[in-house]
């Protein structure tokens, strides 16, 4: 038996989420309402309490502490515990009940996602699986399996929800021998992760042909969105798709700056002599989701302005940036992922069309391309203008150590527009862009 806090997924009219006392016995879970409840960023899993952010912060531990005390004594019963345990050994399980305990385990829908993926695959190969079959021999198939039917990526994430899954299922005493599995983590082929410098220059050149086109009171292909949204990504630091999907017009601010007299230029590693002009730049500070930590978003708007141009046409500062998301309507965690996915999922479609027959009218190699390549494709730039890894860290949104966080300089907003302006600039097709950019 295992008597834990939670916060749960059930959303109040409040927009809090109830807390809860959570029992877990017989292979089933049972929830007592503390009668409180908080936000996601108030609540701290770590220590199963309400955080200080929260004004009334005391009051609800104090209520939580008391609804605790209160199940654990309804529960300490030396011969109802002891009943449990009968009952738990008793009982042969399988690895799909532990992996539906699990799921009702988790807080977010992302997270859940990952274990459904690993039980469908699960169940795709192995008709029954009962804890006890759970050997060195079985994980050594299970790994064959993934190896002949994921890519990369996929048997890593799997075989860590697997390892999860194993865990959860020693902490909760449904496996008494444990075994310790071997797994050498697959590293995908750097270079199918991000865009070389000539399948980087297609896809400006692409956005170049697709701003011929463009009129602002006309609607857009989705040829020509797709496009412009790659592009969009590139310019703000290799944003991530569901990060992007989240922003909002009001989250763009529109600054004036003056360049320096004296310009670092990265890739030459030299100072150079330049007229200070007065410049406008996008400014936005992001929330990643992933990390959540907060990243500053600094580029030229000059690069991308035909694109903000079109994705806030007709549109309040309280609207979602792309069309994906209605700032009117309220989603769960799983609706907003469904919807995010099944839009990016259009315009990948839609992108590799156009560049699929791109690469085949001028005789270039295809690879298909998604937009989180974007995020690669930025940051294997930074490395190769030879830009700090500090910095890098910085720019798109990776935790710091706390020597990196308070003792590393702070990167000056016009420094950071100029490396946009490099990775725009350095391409064959920057004379010619400049028509449909300045």
């Amino acid at each position: 038996m295992k008597i834990t806090v939670t916060l749960t997924n059930k959303q109040l009219a409040n927009k809090e989420y109830l807390i809860a006392v959570r029992v877990f016995s017989d292979s089933k879970y049972k929830h007592y309402s503390t009668a409180v409840s908080c936000t996601k960023t108030n609540w701290n899993a770590n220590t199963s309490s309400v955080s200080s952010r929260d004004r009334a912060y005391k009051e609800k531990n104090a209520a939580i502490s008391a609804k605790l005390q209160e199940v654990t004594a309804l529960y300490n019963n030396v011969t109802d515990v002891q009943q449990i345990e009968t009952n738990n050994k008793q009982k042969e399980l399988y690895l799909f009940d532990i992996i539906d305990l699990k799921i009702a385990d988790c807080n977010t829908y992302s997270y859940k996602k990952n274990f459904i993926q690993l039980k469908n695959f699960l169940k795709e190969e192995y008709s029954t699986l009962k804890i006890s079959s759970i050997d060195n021999v079985f994980f050594a198939d299970f790994i064959q399996k993934l190896r002949q039917k994921k890519s990369i990526a996929q048997q890593n994430k799997l075989v860590k929800m697997f390892n999860i899954v194993y865990k959860f299922a020693l902490e909760n005493s449904y496996i008494n021998n444990y075994n310790k599995f071997k797994y050498n983590k697959q590293m995908q082929a750097t270079k199918e992760r991000y865009l070389t410098a000539t399948e980087l220059n297609t896809i400006l050149t692409m956005y170049k042909d697709s701003l011929k086109s463009y009129n602002y009171l006309a609607e857009i292909t989705n040829k020509q969105k797709s496009v412009f949204l790659f592009v969009l990504h590139i310019a703000l630091q290799g944003i991530a798709p569901v990060d992007m999907a989240t922003l909002k017009i009001k989250d763009l601010e529109i600054e004036k700056i003056q360049t320096q007299e004296t310009d670092l230029n990265i890739e030459r590693e030299k100072y150079e002599q330049k007229k200070p002009e007065t410049v406008e730049i996008l400014n936005i500070k992001l929330y990643r989701q992933k990390t959540k930590t907060y990243v500053n978003i600094i580029t030229y708007k000059k690069y991308i302005q035909e694109i903000l141009e079109y994705f806030t046409k007709n549109k309040t500062e309280n609207d979602y940036l792309l069309d994906c998301l209605d700032a009117k309507k309220t989603y769960t965690d799983k609706q907003k992922e469904s919807r995010i996915s099944n839009y990016y999922n259009k315009l990948n479609k839609a992108l590799n069309a156009y560049y699929k027959s791109v690469c085949k009218e001028n005789n270039l190699t295809y690879k298909h391309i998604t937009y989180y390549m974007s995020r690669h494709t930025f940051i294997n730039k930074l490395y190769s203008m030879q830009v700090p890894e500090n910095t890098i860290k910085r720019l798109i949104g990776h935790k710091d150590s706390t020597l990196q966080r308070y003792y590393v300089a702070d990167v000056q907003k016009i420094e950071q527009a100029s490396i946009i302006e490099q990775i725009f600039k350095k391409h064959e097709y920057s004379n010619s862009f400049q028509t449909y950019m300045y």
